[in-house]
């Protein structure tokens, strides 16, 4: 009796239940020539050696059923795509995050051909602010994948004052820009981060009204700042969520220089339930506007943005206000004392950096790669 129970529920035991999930990659089928998509990866079955192949379903799309083991569940898999298990996809793994039950789609939007991004002027010249009752254009640049792969969403938008200095020498105000395209590049084909879309409106003559929030005494002049953000987040952002393939749960980022830094910070910390803004890059920013009313007014009445913000914050130390090196110190530790420095803030000191593009553009690496470190998805 004892031998025949064991015989009966034998199967069972060695039958260890499974996770099956579906990898679906999205590619140009004209691109790829007859040729074949592989996937390799290390979990459920995957390797890193050696490609498992997809089926071509049509439609630009292959597909592939990974069967996962219990111990699979909760753990994530990392993928890349090949072609003819030779030619792998440029930047990052596709991470994702092992489900409990099967029926997960792994949705995989590769690219092989392209290492650098480009930039266009939106709608191609300017566009209106009703809120301000202005013009400006607006620059976009878009990662490498773009072009290449008209089926891949992108999941992160930064939106960077100042657009005219951004990308090209021959409009920025110095006569040298940022070159913010090389930086991105680098991180997202080198696979340090993911792909994210940038968009710089430009400024306008009243850009010292538009980028502070409230009036200074001893420049005469501030206080549009409100209707500035109005129109990034209410006129700007509508536009360019309906021009790019921008997913509608993309996260959004702000960053600028000088009062850039300044109204970029502002908007994640303006008194309001609502900070839709999760990444804030605030570089050499001008905190001593209005006697450092954002210090000493906008940060206590705000409180602590829930959730917390990614925050980075920097300074050189060159020139007559030492590239507001101390005053940023100051809003350092205030934000310290709100969340832990080196978790969601991050601040960087450029020794012998001064007050201009030039040294923007050498470290604006810094908070991409902060902001857009590759996560796992969900299934």
């Amino acid at each position: 009796m004892p031998v025949r129970f064991f015989l009966l529920f034998l199967p069972l035991v060695l039958c260890a239940p499974t996770v099956d999930i579906t990898v679906r990659v999205w590619y140009r089928e004209a691109r790829l020539c007859n040729h074949n998509v592989f996937i390799r990866g290390d979990l459920c079955g995957l390797s890193w050696d050696v490609g498992t192949i997809l089926t071509h379903k049509g439609n630009d799309n292959w597909e592939s059923t990974l069967h996962c083991t219990a111990s699979d569940a909760g753990k994530t898999i990392s993928m890349k795509v090949l072609v003819d298990d030779s030619q792998w996809q440029v930047g990052t793994n596709d991470q994702f995050i092992v489900p409990t039950r099967s029926g997960g789609v792994a949705e995989l939007y590769p690219w092989f051909f392209t290492s650098k991004g480009s930039y266009e002027l939106m709608d191609g010249g300017e566009v209106f602010s009703p809120q301000l009752n202005n013009t400006r254009p607006v620059v976009v640049y878009t990662p490498p994948s773009y072009l290449e792969n008209p089926h891949k969403p992108l999941r992160h938008l930064l939106v960077m004052h100042d657009g005219q200095n951004l990308f090209n020498d021959s409009t920025s105000f110095i006569g040298e820009a940022w070159r913010v395209q090389e930086a991105a590049d680098e991180l997202i084909t080198g696979g340090q981060t993911d792909e994210f879309l940038i968009v710089g409106p430009y400024n306008t003559a009243d850009r010292m009204n538009e980028y502070t929030y409230s009036y200074d005494p001893k420049y005469q002049v501030g206080g549009k700042g409100d209707l500035y953000l109005q129109f990034v987040r209410e006129t700007l952002l509508p536009l360019v969520q309906k021009r790019y393939r921008l997913t509608a749960d993309a996260t959004l980022g702000m960053m600028g220089s000088s009062l850039g830094g300044l109204i970029s910070c502002y908007e994640g910390w303006r008194p309001t339930q609502e900070h839709p803004f999760s990444r804030l890059g605030c570089i050499s920013s001008t905190f001593d506007w209005n006697s450092e009313d954002f210090l000493n007014v906008v940060m206590p009445r705000a409180g602590a943005p829930k959730p917390a913000p990614l925050t980075y914050l920097d300074s050189g130390d060159v020139g007559d206000d030492l590239d507001d090196r101390d005053q940023t110190i100051r809003v350092r530790d205030a934000m310290t004392k709100k969340y832990h420095l080196g978790d969601t803030t991050q601040y960087y000191l450029d020794h012998g950096a001064a007050h201009n593009e030039r040294y923007w553009g050498k470290r604006v690496w810094r908070p991409l790669l902060m902001f857009y470190q590759p996560t796992p998805r969900v299934f």
